[in-house]
């Protein structure tokens, strides 16, 4: 059986940021930097003010008692205390301006929405959030939660499956795994697990009292005719880079953890995603919908809650993408894991980077959930990359060694790793589901037809059904 397999389709019109679709929106974002970037502003800041006292004592020749001691006698004349305040302003903008060049600050620090404190811990040789745990159950056993003797840190509603998502701590009297997993299992909530934290897939607290509830951001509204709408979560993204003038690129955030946002990756991700071709003529659009879902910490140290995860992949469903790329990896999660699944029910694909841990390393999610499109990297040889996962997991391999990639700020760089091959397989799906949601399963069929595999048994765990090149391929 011959398949037309359809275009690429362009990314095209003009850069659409919708800053109101979530409330923490207004988080400061930033260049990946290490622990100790503030302190260093703060150090500029006093020193400046120092400067400033010490040139202004230099600059006063005499000092009448008889003058209003808001004013100061400047060779003779006197300053009024306007020109001092100007003076101060102009030095505190000077201030400003030289912490927004060294952090690459888009908002000023009073703008910012406050996150509760990122409190990392290790369960079962993962990295967790601290005593948190995930819980989603149908809207209707809400209360039942809520009457549980545990901490309810957050509660968010999620619109596309009319479930309802938790994040709760349990009492200092019952702060054990196993009561956690006693009370809920009592109350027969599936699936639970704990907050785990995901990483980029990049080359080698306790609540003394409920935070505020997450309001989910608005929906993007309806795509128009035939448009493709690709799902991104990842880091933030540089809305401002150059790369993204011409596309249309929705953006919100579903971090509740700390002020900071890195921008490294996901600028990366989109770029690969917004630079990839398309046969001439094609008509249909393409959208990309950016979930921030990265927390920064002070000493440097990034990752994605679960919790963020599954809000992203709510906001993005009800919004209408068709195909989610997810390159970040990490262990397998039982509330990640349904809600994906109950996604992919709904007819949208998932493609994720299988990870870059090394041929030894086991299985990492969400690449390695049954259904989820696994991608490997290679180089323009064909060659896989050789700090590539191998397994099951791996469905497909594509360009991902030494490619160029947009960075904050402005400019480009090389990168490689299997973070970057996904979205060339996201890209290319996107393209042929044109616009629509697709049966369960899809996915993987799309992959073997476009690779020229002839059953699902012509895999390996290297380059599972082979190398997908989307450029060789037209849409006829």
């Amino acid at each position: 059986m011959n398949i037309s397999i359809p275009p690429l389709y362009p990314v095209i019109i003009c850069s659409a940021v919708i800053g109101s679709m979530c409330p923490f929106a207004s988080a400061q974002v930033l260049p990946d930097v290490g622990a100790g970037v503030r302190d260093t502003t703060d150090r500029i800041g006093r020193h400046v003010e120092k400067s400033v006292e010490e040139e202004l004592e230099d600059r006063v020749i005499g000092f009448d008692e008889a003058v209003d001691p808001l004013q100061i006698l400047e060779n003779g004349e006197v300053v009024e205390s306007a020109d001092v305040g100007n003076t101060l302003d102009q030095t505190l903008s000077l201030v400003n301006e030289t912490e927004k060049t060294v952090l690459g600050i888009t908002g000023l620090a009073g703008q910012l929405a406050v996150g509760r404190e990122i409190e990392l811990d290790t369960f079962e040789g993962w990295t967790v959030i601290r005593n948190e745990w995930v819980v989603v159950v149908p809207s209707s056993q809400a209360g039942e939660v809520e009457a549980l003797d545990v901490d309810i840190v957050e509660r968010s509603t999620l619109t596309s499956s009319n479930e309802t998502l938790f994040i709760i701590s349990l009492t200092a009297k019952s702060a054990t795994a196993e009561a956690i997993e006693g009370e809920l299992s009592s109350l027969g909530a599936e699936p639970y697990d704990r907050n785990h934290v995901f990483r980029v897939a990049a080359p080698q607290t306790d609540a003394d009292e409920a935070s505020p509830a997450f309001s989910a951001p608005e929906t993007v509204s309806p795509a128009r005719t035939k448009a493709s709408r690709i799902g991104l979560i990842d880091t933030d993204v540089d809305e401002t880079h150059p790369v993204f003038g011409d596309v249309v690129l929705h953006e919100a955030d579903f971090v509740s953890l700390g002020r900071l946002r890195p921008q490294t990756h996901g600028t990366a991700t989109a770029s690969i995603l917004a630079h990839q071709k398309t046969v001439e003529g094609a008509k249909v659009e393409r959208e990309i919908l950016a979930a921030s879902a990265f927390f920064l910490a002070g000493d440097g140290t990034t990752g994605a809650s679960s919790a963020s995860i599954i809000r992203a992949i709510d906001w993005l469903q009800a919004s209408g993408a068709n195909v989610i790329n997810i390159s970040l990896t990490g262990p397998p999660n039982r509330a990640l894991e349904a809600v994906i699944r109950n996604s992919m029910s709904n007819g949208t694909i998932f493609v994720a980077a299988v990870g870059n841990e090394g041929p030894a390393s086991g299985p990492l999610y969400p690449a390695a959930y049954q259904g989820v499109i696994g991608v490997t990297a290679v180089d323009k040889d064909g060659q896989v990359y050789r700090w590539a996962n191998r397994g099951r997991m791996v469905d497909v391999g594509a360009i991902g060694v030494d490619v160029s990639v947009a960075r904050p700020g402005g400019g480009e760089q090389l990168d490689s790793g299997t973070s970057f091959a996904a979205p060339v397989v996201s890209a290319f799906l996107a393209g042929w589901t044109g616009g629509q949601q697709i049966h369960n399963g899809a996915g993987e069929s799309m992959i073997r037809a476009s690779t020229g595999a002839e059953s699902p048994d012509a895999r390996d765990d290297t380059l599972g059904y082979g190398i997908l090149i989307p450029d060789t391929i037209d849409g006829n």
